[in-house]
């Protein structure tokens, strides 16, 4: 097997990452009437350990888009995760969003959080974990005195794939 540095490999995929161009958007506007947007996220994450069963962490920043449509958006969001369980985590938190319309009503958005991920099943040294979350997203508009309540569950799978054998040859 050839020794291949984790360096060279995480340079490789930052030049490719920034070599695509940037016609190809992630997040393409459905309706098709913005011509060419840019979004730009710059977000800060954080995570502290308060001891082997709880870690604060969460993340905050700031979001734009550019084109026909343009907002910009701020947003905190802490969150708290407890360890103390064999199969499973469980997560709370408190998002914060409030976005600028041009044009438009400002929107301001609480979102409070729970979650929980399972590990499971294991198979050798493949572990899958499943995390579901529920989302409740409390928004106003500035100006006006309704509310708007709207839920969002969401579901990832994941796992974690031991790839350091794979990067270093050993005689």
């Amino acid at each position: 097997m050839i020794a291949v540095p984790l360096k060279r490999v995480a340079l490789v995929a930052l030049g490719a990452w920034l070599l695509v161009p940037t016609a190809l958007v992630a997040q393409d506007d459905p309706s098709g009437t913005t011509t060419n947007p840019t979004q730009v996220w710059a977000d800060y994450h954080l995570h502290y350990f308060r001891n082997r069963t709880v870690e604060y962490y969460g993340d905050g920043g700031l979001r734009f888009l550019t084109g026909e449509f343009s907002w910009a958006q701020g947003y905190v969001r802490p969150s708290v995760r407890f360890h103390n369980f064999q199969h499973f985590d469980l997560h709370l938190g408190l998002g914060v969003f409030y976005t600028y319309n041009e044009g438009i009503s400002d929107e301001l958005e609480v979102r409070p959080w729970q979650g929980v991920r399972a590990r499971w099943p294991s198979l050798g040294p493949l572990v899958f974990s499943h995390y579901v979350r529920l989302e409740e997203r409390i928004s106003a508009e500035t100006g006006s005195r309704d509310l708007s309540l709207a839920l969002r569950l969401r579901y990832k799978l994941g796992t974690r794939i031991p790839i350091k054998k794979a990067f270093h040859h050993h005689d």
